[in-house]
């Protein structure tokens, strides 16, 4: 994974060092080794850059690559899981055999066959830039659910793209845009016109293959040739992935967050010691060691909303140290809630149920899609997402809201799933959420529901702005003001509800 920029200007004003500029400002989503990697087409006004994340062989897969009809110049911050079998499909082993990567098989599907067919064959998790030589299009795409983040500036003859609104804030503009998931853009630069088309929809696919299988298939996919991390629970989710992960490679070591009242440690201690996995215990900060960091955290995940921040906070400490550890890829649960009915408070009747699951499944990208992405990445880690496949998405939706949930439990299909490969007390676990299960304890009242403890004596300065109609909470007054200060109110998607 890496983080990506994109600049066109009509007037030819910008340069590499514009560039470098706002590199700079995610230089984080990178390695040291491979920060500031630019090219450009002058003559057009294009340029492309990365601050590049390798797991492996850093000098290798350099970026931008350009196709080898010298049509395509391309930028991604992906993992494409399926490239080796569709080089072997489509005739493009020679791409790879140097061990190119996937980015250059991007490039060259894209450059053989077009943007349209890619991303109906591709199996990823990420978002891509690139400039057409031909067409003179600059065309970027995001994943099907927005797992991985991208963002544009199109005004005034200038268009700018970044991994992150922090690499956008300190451009004049009325806006930034968020890329929609499952969308594709494409920006014509003589006409300096920007349109888009929708290559995915969050909806039912054909049953072609089992719960199981799909399941198997989309962990071990995302599994990487060196020695990676899981985050586990002990809840039925990461429990899942690690019980699947053991079957393809051991070389991993999980991680918790745990207080010495956490309701998720016996669990996550004993599948350990079952498989002889090593467990690294990361004590929880305190709610006021959280509350001092929040400003921090609002920068990290460019969210002012409660629930993203509240769960944000406390992976602070634990991606740090698994950075600390040297790892470089994490597996996680995250999305089962989303696709099975995993959440209680769904709030409408039986027949509005799969809407809202729907909604949820949409909404990823700006809840903990979010939340996962920004956290890890600000200390160069990739998480992947073995339940956000897009083939689970479809078929978990040909799941009924009654095949979910029962009077007494819910994701069904999952726990019935689970059978395969775990004990029937992690089968039937119920859910915790992250912070409750690492042992924070919430309090009754209204202003006492989050991991920073009693929350109205935080101070801010924008009583009568506008912004401040958006809070629902009490905290997100305080985190309006941060979020206005950062100037990540300029993505005025944000103000919309994503909860």
């Amino acid at each position: 994974m890496c983080g990506i920029v994109g600049a066109f200007d009509s007037k030819k004003e910008i340069g590499i060092p514009f560039i470098k500029d706002m590199l700079d400002k995610i230089k984080f989503r990178g390695n040291e080794e491979t920060l500031f990697e630019m090219d450009c087409v002058e003559d057009a006004g294009v340029f492309l850059g990365t601050n590049r994340l390798p797991i492996t062989k850093p000098m290798n897969n350099k970026q931008p690559v350009v196709s080898e009809n010298n049509e395509i110049m391309l930028v991604m911050n992906a993992e494409i899981f399926n490239y080796r079998k569709l080089s072997a499909d489509y005739g493009l082993n020679n791409i790879i055999e140097s061990d190119s990567g996937d980015t250059i098989f991007l490039a060259e599907f894209i450059s053989n066959y077009g943007i349209k067919k890619t991303l109906s064959e591709i199996n990823f998790e990420g978002a891509f830039i690139y400039f057409d030589k031909k067409s003179k299009q600059i065309v970027f795409a995001r994943d099907h659910l927005g797992i991985k983040p991208l963002y544009y500036i199109s005004e005034n003859g200038k268009l700018l793209i970044s991994s992150e609104i922090k690499g956008l804030v300190d451009y004049k503009c009325s806006r930034i845009n968020v890329v929609e998931p499952g969308h594709v853009y494409f920006y014509d630069l003589e006409s300096q016109k920007l349109e888009s088309e929708k290559w995915f929809t969050v909806e039912k696919g054909l049953e072609k293959e089992s719960l199981s299988e799909i399941f198997k298939s989309a962990v071990e996919e995302r599994i990487p040739d060196e020695k990676y991390a899981i985050l586990l629970s002990g809840g039925l989710d990461s429990s899942l992935v690690m019980a699947a992960a053991l079957r393809k490679n051991r070389n991993f070591v999980a991680y918790t967050l745990c207080t010495c009242d956490s309701p998720d440690l016996l669990f996550a201690r004993n599948l350990c010691k079952k498989h002889d996995i090593e467990l690294i215990e990361v004590k929880a900060e305190s709610s006021e060691q959280l509350k001092e960091k929040i400003p921090k955290i609002v920068g990290i995940v460019e969210s002012w909303q409660w629930q993203v921040i509240n769960h944000s906070a406390p992976m602070d400490v634990l991606f740090k140290k698994i950075h600390d550890d040297g790892i470089k890829v994490v597996l996680t649960g995250e999305g089962a809630d989303e696709l099975f009915f995993g959440y209680d408070n769904y709030g409408c009747e039986k027949e509005g149920k799969n809407e809202e699951r729907i909604r949820r499944i949409q909404d990823l990208h700006k809840t903990n899609c979010r939340r996962l992405d920004r956290m890890a990445m600000a200390y160069s880690i990739e998480c992947r997402v073995p339940f956000l496949d897009k083939r689970m998405v479809q078929h978990a939706l040909n799941y009924s809201f009654d095949e979910c949930v029962t009077a007494d439990n819910n994701k069904m299909p999952l726990r019935k799933m689970a059978e395969e490969y775990l004990d029937i007390d992690y089968c039937q676990r119920k859910k915790l959420s992250l912070a409750k299960g690492a042992g924070y304890k919430y309090g009754s009242g209204y202003e006492e529901k989050n991991v920073f403890g009693i929350n109205n004596d935080f101070s801010y300065d924008m009583s009568e702005n506008k912004y401040m109609q958006y809070a629902i909470y009490p905290i997100e007054r305080y985190l309006i003001d941060i979020a206005y200060k950062l100037g990540y109110l300029k993505a005025e998607y944000l103000l919309t509800a994503g909860i």
